[in-house]
């Protein structure tokens, strides 16, 4: 995983943190994240599944929960970055595999990015979200989701 500079880092961070003292984060953000990622992505819809491997289509309750699971994933890989890189890696090998074999293609990555930026933005306004700090985020998250993709790409050429 290549560097993230410590200014991008502090103002994730920051902003991170105004986000996780607002009541219900969670359920708010994922469910937001998941509206403004579709809005970008409208094909990624198909790939949300169910045990028997129907698409769910317009399931706002599947997709919250899968929005929830997602900004818990950001949290998650937030608090790692730092004292345990290794195991961030790791984490993002695993989850980039089966993203991977949930048919996720790379443009779809910097569709999500873009979508946690919206999201943010929504829920904090733009005097946090600034566009010093909106490029902050993008430059996290595209090192975060580049070792993600390393899975997708080693798949491509035949290799796993």
């Amino acid at each position: 995983m290549r560097d993230i500079n410590y200014d991008d880092l502090a103002n994730v961070m920051a902003s991170w943190e105004k986000l996780r003292t607002k009541k219900m984060h969670e359920s708010e953000a994922g469910t937001k994240l998941y509206q403004h990622f579709f809005i970008r992505c409208p094909e990624a819809k198909l790939l949300i599944r169910t045990s028997e491997n129907t698409p769910v289509i317009d399931n706002e309750e599947t997709h919250a929960r899968q929005g929830v699971t997602a900004i818990q994933m950001v949290d998650k890989a937030l608090d790692m970055i730092g004292p345990d890189t290794e195991a961030l890696t790791d984490m993002l090998l695993e989850l980039g595999s089966e993203h991977a074999k949930y048919g996720v293609e790379p443009h779809m990555y910097q569709m999500m990015r873009l979508a946690l930026c919206d999201t943010m933005e929504e829920i904090l306004g733009s005097d946090v979200m600034t566009l010093r700090v909106r490029q902050s985020w993008c430059e996290v998250m595209a090192t975060l989701t580049d070792v993600m993709m390393t899975t997708q790409d080693v798949r491509e050429s035949g290799g796993v």
